[in-house]
């Protein structure tokens, strides 16, 4: 059972200025990861993968903002709000919609912003009654959830910062559902995890086409022990790759073989006539 408190009233602006900015940024940044699962597209959207990793570059900025730049937290919340344009789905948008104010209360040090981070992931939560409409009454109890939890991190936050302490590292605030993962953010988890790993949208393509065009543009070789190596890790990896290839100006990673020994060649289209990023490593 639980020891979450049984509150699920939602944080109000008043309480978030009573907090320092950075622990507001945090708070914000914890709201918006909630229901980063909720963020989805169509699997043949043009910019799926940009936009799917958008949304996880605001929120990472975000919770880590004192170890970042804040020119990087503007593209960051920049780059999110065009995935909240390219939404249509209420939950989609709402979620977008969170990274992008997470970002953004870090650059511009706003409380408002912050505020607006956490309301729109209720909203996000709130609208996912709708991604489970074959399960109403499993949606509203996991929106019920996600409002208990957001005022638990921020009764955790009042006091972690009542103690004198100045930075709030994100696994301080505990499970992100105490009382167990909804079936849409476990949902939306693996969706995004197949789209970084080029196994939805633009990889939907035949084989052929894919190593066809691969030969235009560089790869990198990803070969791992599949005995040694969890789906959890292969994920993070490849989220990390997807990330270091967008910063480099790359638009997305599309896996163009799977060979039985485990090795992944992935593309990475560049927009420059001449590859600007290559790599390669086992």
């Amino acid at each position: 059972m639980s020891s979450q408190p049984e509150d699920d009233r939602p944080v109000t602006e008043d309480e978030l200025r009573q907090l320092p900015r950075w622990a507001c940024v945090a708070f914000a940044a914890r709201c918006a990861k909630r229901v980063q699962p909720l963020y989805r597209l169509p699997d043949d959207h043009e910019r799926l993968v940009e936009h799917v990793i958008a949304v996880e570059r605001a929120i990472t900025l975000s919770a880590s903002a004192a170890d970042q730049l804040k020119a990087d937290a503007e593209s960051a919340a920049d780059d999110a709000a065009s995935a909240d344009d390219a939404a249509s789905a209420a939950d989609a948008a709402s979620a977008a919609d969170a990274a992008a104010r997470a970002a953004r209360a870090y650059a511009d040090d706003d409380y408002g912003a912050a505020y607006a981070a956490a309301r729109a992931a209720a909203r996000a939560a709130r609208a996912a009654r709708a991604y489970a409409a074959a399960a109403r009454a499993a949606a509203d109890a996991a929106a019920y959830a996600a409002a208990r939890a957001a005022r638990a991190d921020f009764e955790r936050l009042k006091e972690y910062v009542a103690a004198g302490n100045e930075r709030f590292p994100q696994e301080l605030f505990g499970p992100m559902w105490p009382d167990g993962e909804p079936e849409w953010s476990v949902e939306g988890r693996e969706w995004q995890r197949k789209v970084l790993a080029g196994e939805i949208g633009s990889a939907a393509a035949s084989k052929e086409e894919q190593l066809a065009d691969a030969e235009r543009k560089p790869l990198i070789q990803v070969t791992w022990d599949p005995t040694e190596v969890t789906d959890e890790e292969y994920a993070t990896l490849m989220e990390k790759i997807a990330n270091v290839v967008h910063e480099a100006g790359g638009r997305r990673l599309v896996r163009v073989d799977s060979p039985s020994s485990g090795s992944y060649a992935i593309d990475v289209p560049v927009p420059d006539p001449e590859p600007s990023f290559s790599g390669g490593g086992k």
